[in-house]
């Protein structure tokens, strides 16, 4: 078969895949979660909902606080309430998921605090606990911590310092001097070739990862839809080597196709931090899930078993590969499924020859056995 015939047949296969309901809806999703998880990032609206209110009513060491919470512009979303009762209402409907009350004479509780004395500057409310709870009162943690942190140098100050008639202006003025707005951790990745983290969104860290599993989602379809051809001898004319070709061409026009949307996905969202970098790591991706789901179609005996094992693969390329956390505990698992090479091979190249290695091993590994398993 000539160079020009095979590119024909490549072609048709793209065009039997664009007439698949489901592969659609596969390419339709890939737009619609990079919009949403990008209006979720960049709008008002934050992750986790939080009502503030006072203890009684509001004074200005609280009110500074909550107002510093709410323009603070991540994940959190701050409701500025009356009262506790209209606080506790809003967590009781579910309009918000936790409440902060804070508490009366929170100005001498955070001098009290600064001497080392045990007092309670918030009450939390909420109805079940969980990560997003606890990560943000990390940010109320660090907003207390600024004012604790201020009223301790003013008691030094004031008490090493008696006679120097420093003004509490010029005291917050020298303290505000040695702030570090931007953080004190600088988080950049291992190749120093991309970018720092300092601007990453939180919401928009598992859109890679998401549109990962995505892409591997298309492979293990297309390899049902190649399974329903080999069961109906859409291509019994062949030979029994080259049988598998239609295979290995079905699910790679489905992966490549998938790709051209996740790259432009990734680029328009702004999750994109190197074209080149990204491309080529996209390309390992669909040579490594077209080995994997070659493979794996080759080895399920019929396409029901197939579609048994699809969100099992599915759920476990979420869970063990870093889509929204690094799950260090299982890494032969974790090896075991394209994305991981993909997450990891963009902070380290050495991933990227894994992901070589690994696409070689399976798609040889599927010619060869396909023969052997599949035309007996």
């Amino acid at each position: 078969m000539t160079c020009k015939r095979w590119l024909v047949w490549y072609g048709l296969l793209h065009k039997r895949l664009l007439k698949k309901a489901g592969f659609l809806l596969i390419l339709c999703a890939i737009p619609v979660i990079a919009l949403l998880t990008a209006r979720l990032s960049g709008g008002e609206q934050g992750l986790v909902r939080v009502a503030a209110a006072p203890e009684t009513v509001w004074e200005p060491a609280a009110l500074s606080v909550a107002e510093g919470l709410r323009s603070d512009g991540s994940i959190l979303s701050v409701a500025v309430c009356d009262s506790a009762e209209e606080a506790r209402q809003l967590v009781a409907a579910g309009n918000a998921e936790t409440a902060w009350i804070f508490s009366s004479g929170l100005e001498e509780k955070l001098q009290q605090a600064a001497r080392g004395e045990r007092v309670t500057l918030v009450r939390v409310l909420l109805q079940e606990e969980n990560i997003f709870a606890t990560a943000v009162r990390e940010k109320l943690y660090g907003t207390l911590f600024g004012q604790i942190s201020y009223a301790m140098f003013r008691d030094f100050v004031r008490q090493e310092l008696p006679e120097s008639g420093v003004t509490e202006a010029s005291l917050r003025e020298i303290y505000d001097a040695y702030d570090y707005p931007q953080g004190l951790v600088d988080f950049v990745f291992l190749d120093s070739g991309l970018d720092p983290l300092e601007n990453a969104s939180l919401l928009l860290s598992p859109l890679r990862g998401l549109l990962s599993v995505l892409l591997l989602l298309a492979g293990m379809a297309a390899a049902l839809y190649a399974k329903n051809d080999e069961k109906q001898g859409v291509f019994a004319m062949l030979p029994s080597q080259k049988r598998v070709f239609p295979l290995v061409g079905t699910v790679l026009a489905a992966v490549s196709m998938t790709a051209v949307f996740v790259l432009a996905a990734l680029v328009l969202s702004g999750v994109c931090t190197d074209f080149c970098r990204e491309a080529a790591m996209l390309v390992l991706l669909v040579l490594t899930v077209t080995g994997f789901c070659c493979l794996l179609g080759i080895l399920c005996p019929g396409g029901r078993s197939l579609g048994a094992l699809l969100p099992l693969i599915l759920v476990a390329a979420a869970a063990f590969c870093p889509v929204f956390v690094n799950v260090r505990s299982f890494p032969w698992l974790s090896g075991l499924l394209p994305p991981y090479y993909y997450l990891y091979g963009l902070g380290n190249p050495s991933f990227a020859a894994g992901a070589a290695v690994y696409a070689a091993v399976t798609l040889s590994v599927s010619y060869f056995l396909y023969p052997w398993l599949r035309c007996r």
